[in-house]
């Protein structure tokens, strides 16, 4: 019985952990989960910097404002490096770009009008600081706001701050 339920609580204690790790995202209204039913949301993983490439090119696309894509980055970077994104988007059509910490934190968006291309850059070292030290993730949210359905391209790339 005791080693019944010395397993029961290991269990439970790694399910928990699990479930603590997907709700990790949460923009004061949805978490990843409710995201994936709700929004029609992909969650794409990519690396970049550091070991990894220094840029990626995602191909995506949202048809209506039920519509997200969500990418989850993995980044590492060298002392003063930063990071810039840039979405491209399909012509009469507008999308925006938000940039998440780990935590969920919006920390760089951009919302400009129809047939417009999304820019953000992320320079300031406190954001970056576990980016320096080993590695962090970053979410990179693009989202429908109006417009046909059409194929965006995701631009994200490491720059050299020196």
């Amino acid at each position: 019985m005791k080693k019944f339920l010395a397993c029961f609580i290991i269990l439970c204690t790694i399910l928990s952990i699990g479930c603590i790790a997907f709700a990790t995202y949460n923009d004061s209204e949805h978490t990843f989960d409710s995201y994936e039913s709700a929004k029609n949301s992909s969650i794409v993983s990519a690396r970049i910097g550091g070991s990894y490439q220094d840029s990626i090119k995602m191909n995506g696309s949202v048809s209506d404002n039920n519509e997200v894509d969500i990418y989850k980055l993995h980044v590492q970077l060298a002392n003063k490096d930063y990071l810039a994104f840039k979405l491209q988007v399909p012509d009469g059509n507008d999308y925006d770009l938000y940039i998440l910490d780990y935590y969920g934190k919006v920390i760089g968006k951009s919302k400009k009008g129809a047939g417009e291309n999304e820019y953000i850059t992320i320079k300031d070292p406190t954001l970056l600081k576990y980016a320096y030290s080993g590695f962090d993730y970053f979410y990179v949210k693009v989202e429908y706001f109006s417009g046909n359905s059409g194929q965006y391209r995701l631009d994200v790339k490491t720059v050299d701050g020196k």
